[in-house]
């Protein structure tokens, strides 16, 4: 930072001294540094954005396009004054290029994070941007479009006053930003934008001031002043460091929202406040330019309100498949406890509402932990993966749940089933699981095995929710101190039928 300012201090004395001692070509020696400024800012800015990422990059791309215009408006206006002689109290077209670099530096600024990615909206904005510095032409020129007029040299006192209101324009849409509090690079780019656009007002709008009223030749050491803006927005540039490109922050403050929202709108404001003008030059392309800017506006309206509800649906099904995945078990890809809890909670609700049966089935793998001891963890895993799978293919309908109720142990609801429909489905997944033959030598078989517990909703005296369950967990370890490789069934009063 310390050579960039140093550099630049060097940059402002070769200046004067260029003044001093050019003498009668003063003008032309004072022009080489007005020029060379405005490049040095223009290559600062694209250098900045070569090295940032996100919106940051395309924000200090925008500005550097903005400095290129009034390089070349600056060589313009060398040209019209050097080698044309013309008057200095009357504006031409290359100041009109002065107030263009305004446009891409203005929409740098009003571009939202949230629109950087979606093209439609940046084209409308660049669409109205250009509109309104079309419409400029034709007011600071007094020539309508489409006439055979010929444009006319704008007064410079008239210029100034545009000036002035673009640099408020400028520093405001740099500054109104920061109340969101961006972040990272982007905080960055509106700090360093801010700061130009101050120094820049103060510092030409008194230059132009003298130039319109005191009529200050091109050539004098006033020209110097002219040069600090772009020097210090070439050494923030350059000297600040780049930070990091912030991501979208999503439920932002509401000063956030007010100035992501609001930014966009300026050039429409700007589009309607010209076709107003115009209309009282000719009626008919003022209410066109009016109506212009306002089906540009629904337009762009439309289409954040559309993006808005694809986001919305985008979001809904997210949320959708998350609440999906947070009620499956993510070993055996069966449900877990939550979502047995929640199908269990249904069930039992349908049951009591229309009078039919509901069974719930209490499944424990037996002899697991000797399994595990022997073969590992990992292979215990494989297991339970394994019978799971197995038992869910063995369920005959849709409706059936099969849930991973903790462990080694699951849970099967069947709505509209019996307890002699239960014991089918009982027999069935426990001759299922044996016949995987997953080998578990112990003193009551070689392969693994599984005891049941049945239970039927209602079979107890309270008929409570968590008594079904507590009955059927009943009934699956007294399969377990009966045997194992069976099933039990409680039965009201909290008997168990043995089978």
């Amino acid at each position: 930072m310390v050579k960039l300012i140093l550099a630049a201090l060097a940059f402002l004395a070769l200046h004067s001294a260029a003044v001093v001692l050019a003498k009668g070509a003063a003008m032309p020696a004072s022009y080489v540094f007005l020029i060379a400024g405005p490049i040095c800012a223009t290559l600062a800015c694209f250098w900045r954005s070569r090295h940032c990422s996100g919106i940051a990059r395309g924000k200090w791309l925008l500005v550097a396009i903005g400095f290129a215009f009034w390089s070349a408006g600056m060589i313009l206006s060398a040209r019209v004054e050097i080698f044309l002689h013309a008057q200095q109290n009357f504006a031409f077209l290359g100041d009109f290029i002065y107030f263009s670099y305004g446009v891409p530096v203005l929409v740098a600024l009003s571009v939202t994070t949230h629109d950087q990615n979606f093209r439609p909206i940046l084209l409308l904005d660049a669409m109205q941007a250009l509109l309104a510095l079309v419409l400029a032409y034709f007011v600071l020129f007094n020539v309508l479009p489409f006439a055979r007029s010929i444009a006319h040299p704008v007064p410079v006192p008239v210029l100034v006053h545009v000036y002035n209101i673009e640099n408020v324009v400028l520093i405001l849409a740099a500054i109104f930003p920061l109340l969101a509090s961006p972040k990272g690079e982007e905080k960055a780019f509106y700090r360093i934008l801010g700061g130009y656009c101050i120094s820049y007002a103060i510092v030409v709008g008194v230059y132009n001031y003298a130039t319109a009223y005191w009529h200050l030749n091109t050539g004098t050491l006033a020209d110097v002043i002219t040069d600090v803006p772009f020097l210090l927005l070439a050494v923030l540039a350059i000297g600040v460091e780049v930070g990091c490109s912030e991501s979208p922050q999503f439920g932002a403050n509401p000063v956030a929202l007010f100035v992501n929202n609001a930014s966009p709108i300026l050039f429409t404001l700007a589009v309607l406040a010209l076709g107003a003008y115009l209309t009282t030059k000719t009626l008919y392309l003022g209410l066109f330019v009016t109506c212009l800017a306002l089906v540009t506006y629904c337009l762009r309206a439309t289409i954040l309100q559309s993006r808005y509800f694809s986001v919305q649906l985008a979001l809904h099904e997210a949320n959708g498949k998350l609440e999906e995945l947070s009620l499956r078990d993510p070993l055996t890809g069966v449900a877990n406890r939550r979502g047995f809890e929640r199908a269990l909670n249904l069930e039992c609700e349908r049951a009591e509402r229309t009078g039919e049966p509901l069974s719930l089935l209490m499944l424990d793998i037996d002899y697991f932990k000797v399994l595990n001891d022997r073969n590992g963890h990992v292979h215990g895993d494989e297991c339970l993966v394994g019978i799971a799978t197995e038992l869910e293919n063995n369920l005959n309908r849709s409706s059936d749940t099969i849930a991973r109720y903790g462990g080694e142990e699951f849970a099967v609801v069947l709505p509209k089933t019996d307890l002699e429909g239960a014991k089918r489905v009982a027999e069935k997944l426990r001759s299922a699981v044996l016949e995987l033959f997953i080998p578990n030598e112990t003193e009551m078989s070689d392969f693994v095995t599984i005891s049941v517990g049945i239970a039927a909703y209602g079979c107890t005296p309270d008929g409570s929710i968590n008594a079904f369950v507590d009955a059927a967990d009943k009934a699956l370890y007294a399969a377990k101190r009966n045997g194992r490789n069976r099933f039990e069934i409680a039965v009201s009063l909290g008997v168990n039928q043995p089978s």
